[in-house]
Formats: structure tokens, sequence, C-alpha cells
């Protein structure tokens, strides 16, 4: 069920937002609510949020999310969580490609310099890589912690992260101003929906582990 909900916010997500802005050199599709979204971002920005939003942006993009993941996958190994480790590697590498693809198919450009707070970017903007792939990330984590036999506080504490840290790195595209707002939206989207399909792949392998034990005793 939340992989239909997930999914289904990401297809309306791109149809709306992206459709109309594949192609190369199209100007894509700007919605009042991203306009909205990007003035006031921009009224928002203060000398004392600026590196803040820098320090995100950079956690959550593909150096960033390559070395988190580099660095957690072997400790989850060590500590006896091998199979977490190849899903945490895998569900990322392929949550990557999804990113590249979907870039290369809508072939976004980007808000105008008016809005940016650094330099641009030769890439895509729709949709928000930095969304998408911190959302599988963070929520895999939380995921690794909901099935262990930590406390319901410690459950609690890994989801209301997951949530507080995806949130606050979308937040920081758009306070830089690299992405609209229904970009990031369109990330987070096709991120969770991402991370329930890699959940239902790893339930449905796990439950045809003990039918073959049966069959092949």
């Amino acid at each position: 069920m939340a992989l239909a909900v997930f999914t289904i916010a990401a297809v309306a997500t791109l149809t709306v937002n992206g459709g109309r802005g594949a192609g190369a050199g199209a100007p894509g599709r700007t919605l009042a609510v991203d306009l909205w979204a990007a003035r006031r971002a921009a009224s928002l920005r203060a000398p004392a949020l600026t590196p803040l939003a820098w320090s995100l942006t950079h956690a959550g993009g593909t150096i960033g999310l390559t070395l988190l993941t580099a660095a957690i996958a072997p400790a989850l190994a060590l500590r006896g969580l091998g199979a977490q480790a190849v899903i945490l590697v895998a569900s990322m590498s392929g949550a990557s490609i999804l990113t590249l693809a979907l870039k290369g198919v809508f072939s976004r450009p980007r808000l105008g310099a008016e809005f940016r707070l650094g330099p641009p970017l030769r890439t895509a903007a729709f949709p928000s890589g930095h969304s998408l792939n911190t959302a599988v990330f963070m929520a895999l984590l939380a995921g690794f912690v909901l099935i262990s036999a930590a406390s319901r506080a410690a459950r609690a504490g890994a989801v209301a992260a997951a949530l507080v840290v995806t949130a606050a790195v979308g937040a920081s595209r758009v306070y830089l101003g690299y992405h609209r707002l229904t970009e990031i939206l369109a990330g987070w989207a096709l991120g969770l929906a991402w991370a329930c399909a890699t959940a239902l792949v790893v339930i449905a392998l796990s439950r045809q582990r003990p039918r073959r034990a049966i069959t092949h005793p």
C-alpha cells in the first residue's frame, strides 16, 4: 500500500511538473507554487543559515551520500548485519541510476540565476537527486532500526531523524535556489517509492528461502 501511494504521488508529480519540461533546451514548467517557494526562500536567507544549507546540501549530494554509504555499509557488516549492508549498497546504487535516467529523460533546466546562491550546474533539475537519494538513504536506515530489537523510543527516534534529515536536505536545495519546490516533492515521492520497492524485494527473497529449504532438505 505504501509503495502504491508513493508511486502514484511520484507519477502525478512527474506528469504535472516534468512533462512539459521534457527535451533539451525546453524551458520547463514553473508553477506558481514554485515561484512562491523560490521567492520565500530567498527572503529567508541569512548569514547564519547559508552555511548550514550548504552543509546539508553537500551531505545529501552524490559525494556525501557515497561516502556515508561507504562508511555505514562496512560498519553494518562488522556488526553481523551483512544483509543490510548489501541492501544499502544495492538500493543506493539503483537510486543513483534512477536519478540519472530521469534527469536524462526530462532534461529540465534549473531556475534562473536570480534565485541561485552558488555556481551554475550542468545537470538537469528534474527530479531533485538530493531529495530522491537522501529519502532512500534515510528510509533504509530507519527501516533497519525498525526491524531490529531496538526499543520503541529508538525506533521512533530513527523515523523522526529520517524525516527531519530528508526534509532539511530538500529545503536546502530550495533555499540555495537550485531546485523548484515541486522538483523536491518529486524527489521525495520517488525516493520513498524506491525504498518501498526495495523492502518488497527483500521480503519476497526472504520468503523464498524457507520454501527452498523445505523443497530441498
